[in-house]
């Protein structure tokens, strides 16, 4: 079973507040800092928006979780268990 995805969406929000990256639309961020920045931000329109258009913010969660996984923020494992629930 799969969690919806606002809460998924809001689970890293959470996590990259937590990191101290506050949300900022940059689309053409250079540093590390700046793209999770963006990513933060990038998890606020998926709360905002996701009942409108379900499909586009599917790729917008999938390419956070890429992101997050490249920046080694989380493991595939780590990753996989979010997507079922477990927000450990």
């Amino acid at each position: 079973m799969t969690i919806p995805k606002r809460q998924l969406a809001s689970f890293y929000y959470g996590h990259l507040m937590q990191a101290g990256h506050n949300p900022i639309c940059n689309q053409e961020a250079t540093t590390p800092d700046d793209r999770m920045r963006h990513l933060c931000w990038m998890c606020t329109q998926i709360v905002a928006h996701v009942d409108e258009n379900p499909e586009k913010y599917d790729r917008w969660l999938g390419f956070i979780q890429g992101v997050l996984w490249a920046q080694d923020v989380f493991t595939i494992e780590q990753l996989r268990r979010h997507v079922i629930g477990e927000m450990v």
